[in-house]
């Protein structure tokens, strides 16, 4: 199992480096192969990297907190979604990444619905504002 850690500076520049390459003409975030969906290796990585960096809440409710408005609306407003803090993205990559071990290409439909992009991009925002180490 992995440790709570805080949400910093170096955890959004973890992720936010993400962005570049999540909007790259012709990014692939993964294909389906024959039923199951083959993440590439820059998904690999990017879920490595939300274990490793902190946005992921070990002792989080996910599948309860999924059901909420709060979720239901950081998941389907885009506007609601660039005001997020913190805590909720890493209460939304948390629901993504774990449902995504139970319910195969649930990452692959966010990154092709945009979800994820605009999960990154408001990311990436915050580390912008983020006063430097």
């Amino acid at each position: 199992m992995w440790e709570e850690r805080r949400i910093d500076a170096a955890s959004l520049k973890a992720l936010a480096e993400f962005l570049p390459r999540f909007e790259a003409p012709g990014f692939e975030f993964g294909s389906w192969e024959s039923g199951w969906f083959s993440p590439s290796q820059e998904a690999l990585d990017f879920i490595s990297a939300c274990y490793a960096s902190g946005w992921m809440k070990p002792n989080f409710d996910w599948p309860e907190w999924m059901g909420t408005e709060e979720a239901a609306r950081l998941r389907d407003d885009p506007a609601a979604l660039e005001q997020a803090t913190p805590e909720q993205l890493s209460r939304l990559l948390t629901v993504l990444i774990r449902q995504d071990r139970f319910s195969d290409g649930v990452l692959g439909i966010a990154f092709e619905s945009g979800l994820l992009v605009r999960i990154v991009r408001r990311i990436a925002e915050l580390a912008e504002l983020a006063p430097s180490d």
